[in-house]
């Protein structure tokens, strides 16, 4: 079928095959119904692509990729807005729900403002409770902006991203945005292969939209369970967390450049370190193993490349943070070290 499809539904899976069928059977339910669904199979071990096969086999709109090997949320978002055919680019996580006029809100407020950005700030929460079970009543979660309009225009990226990006009044999260895929085209927009990808894609966003228009009104069922990529902890997270703090800098530098002044660059940049420790790297944070050897190797294995290859860049970090738990922990396991080899 060559006719273009309104708008492309990217749905990245991994490891789903409890929730993706209803994840897809919300999208084709949707009062609006001129989209493509560009499923990516990020290798998944389960069941989740033979599930995906069946349902494919009966509704025409879904396409499947599947990629050889697992490589992360970003890329697969990446391969689907690679094979997406649609005027938009909509995103929705493979174990999430849709109101059924999400797609119609969207669309039609996009029409409307003829905006490049439409996104919502509010989203529908609902927390597992149990095998499959789920709260029945929905929370209705906002980022700080309430009112609704246009950002700052071009002219005045500087204001935009200090007031808007640098305090996070709005939800960083992908899946709150519908996007004209001409738009991330011209500006070659994609999620670097990092933890919080969504972050620093949403500062691409902001920096290089024209015309982004926020509304207040949820239609996002985000569902919030214990083994997803978020909830997980361990030691290859830790690292994970240190080295995308390290290149979600070199990211947001380059997408930068010399659009907006070196302050609100930095403010922008404080905020996204901040965002990452908290998620990824805080939570190892325990006095009673701060000097754990383990712990330890960790920090040096994902800091042995930037203090190797980049030491301005390191310089940066230390000096810039120095007040976040992160770097008092690096700080207090070399000065631990010193003492006991004068010892």
């Amino acid at each position: 079928e060559t006719r273009t499809p309104t708008i492309s539904v990217i749905v990245p899976m991994y490891n789903v095959e409890k929730y993706i069928e209803l994840c897809l059977r919300s999208i084709t339910a949707q009062t609006f119904q001129d989209f493509e669904i560009v499923v990516v199979d990020d290798a998944s071990p389960d069941d989740s692509y033979n599930i995906c096969q069946k349902l494919s086999a009966r509704e025409r709109r879904i396409k499947i990729i599947r990629h050889d090997r697992n490589q992360g949320l970003g890329a697969a978002r990446n391969t689907g807005m690679a094979n997406a055919r649609g005027e938009y680019i909509f995103f929705i996580d493979s174990d999430d729900i849709l109101s059924e006029n999400a797609l119609q809100l969207l669309h039609t407020h996009a029409k409307n403002s003829q905006a490049e950005v439409v996104h919502s700030n509010s989203w529908f929460e609902q927390i597992e409770t149990g095998a499959g079970v789920f709260d029945p009543t929905l929370r209705i979660n906002s980022g700080k902006m309430k009112q609704t309009g246009f950002l700052p225009t071009k002219e005045d990226k500087n204001t935009r991203l200090k007031n808007y990006f640098a305090p996070q009044m709005l939800a960083p999260m992908a899946f709150l945005n519908l996007i004209r895929r001409d738009f991330i085209e011209r500006h070659k927009i994609k999620f670097p292969s990092i933890l919080s990808e969504d972050e620093a894609f949403n500062f691409s966003l902001q920096i290089s939209a024209d015309k982004f228009f926020c509304i207040n009104e949820p239609f996002y069922i985000y569902r919030r369970r214990s083994n997803s990529i978020m909830g997980s902890v361990n030691a290859d997270k830790l690292k994970n967390g240190i080295t995308s703090i390290i290149d979600g800098i070199n990211y947001i530098n380059e997408v930068a450049g010399d659009r907006i002044s070196a302050n609100v660059k930095n403010e922008c940049i404080g905020t996204f370190v901040r965002q990452l420790l908290e998620n990824y790297v805080l939570r190892f944070y325990k006095p009673e193993n701060i000097f754990d050897d383990k712990l330890f190797k960790i920090f040096v294995e994902a800091l042995r490349p930037t203090f190797n290859e980049n030491a301005e860049l390191a310089a940066h970090l230390m000096q810039s943070y120095a007040s976040q738990a992160l770097w008092k922990m690096i700080l207090q396991i070399e000065m631990f070290r010193m003492q006991n080899s004068q010892k």
